[in-house]
């Protein structure tokens, strides 16, 4: 099964997750729960109950499972994807509470970031092989291109980075002018899509920053 990455935003929350998205079925994730949504049928399906303040999920399109990060609870969860009854697993405890999280299919590896401990991380998709690449400040979303090898890594407040999957030719490439909760890359224009809770913009420099769209913080809508 193909999977693709689109952008979810869940603007009623302080967290934002990802869609998952096949020919027919969409995954989504809100604060509590991760559904499956059947583009043909218009059915919902409940995939995992309660994973506790879900950050981010990504998919391993190689071994075929969907891990997704517990913040508070300080772990990575993973699921079988497809599955008819798919069983959750603690995959790893992290240091400190995980915000992004990014897969690397062909080589492996589960890269995430520690945002208190300011950590960036990576281990094997076996669970050995913990390593801590980079100290960062406050990072935060996480996103590669297994294409083209680069990783990319939203400190928070302060700046995009692009790198290596071995954080080497690490540089910045945004100046942050507000707080990024989300990033996602749109492979086909080179540009990241960038988040927060109330608006979402693009970093095309084509563009000028251009905003896709926002919500005031006393909207009910």
């Amino acid at each position: 099964m193909d999977v693709q990455i689109w952008i979810f935003i869940s603007f009623g929350f302080h967290f934002l997750s990802m869609i998952l998205c096949t020919k027919i079925k969409v995954l989504f994730g809100t604060q509590f729960h991760i559904k499956e949504f059947d583009v043909d049928t218009g059915s919902v399906k409940l995939l995992v109950e309660n994973p506790r303040l879900m950050f981010a999920m990504d998919f391993d399109n190689k071994n075929k499972y969907i891990y997704f990060t517990q913040y508070d609870h300080r772990t990575i969860m993973r699921f079988p994807y497809p599955a008819q009854n798919a069983v959750i697993q603690k995959f790893v405890d992290t240091g400190s509470g995980p915000a992004g999280i990014a897969i690397d299919s062909e080589n492996g590896h589960v890269y995430w970031t520690e945002y208190q401990s300011n950590r960036l991380m990576r281990c094997s998709v076996n669970r050995s092989n913990e390593v801590h690449i980079a100290t960062l400040t406050s990072p935060f979303s996480l996103r590669i291109d297994e294409i083209n090898r680069w990783m990319y890594v939203a400190e928070r407040f302060k700046q995009i980075i692009k790198a290596r999957f071995n954080y080497s030719e690490a540089h910045g490439i945004v100046d942050l002018k507000t707080r990024v909760d989300y990033m996602d890359l749109d492979k086909t224009k080179c540009q990241a899509i960038l988040a927060n809770c109330w608006k979402i913009f693009s970093n095309d420099p084509h563009e000028n920053n251009k905003r896709f769209g926002s919500r005031s913080p006393n909207s009910d809508t």
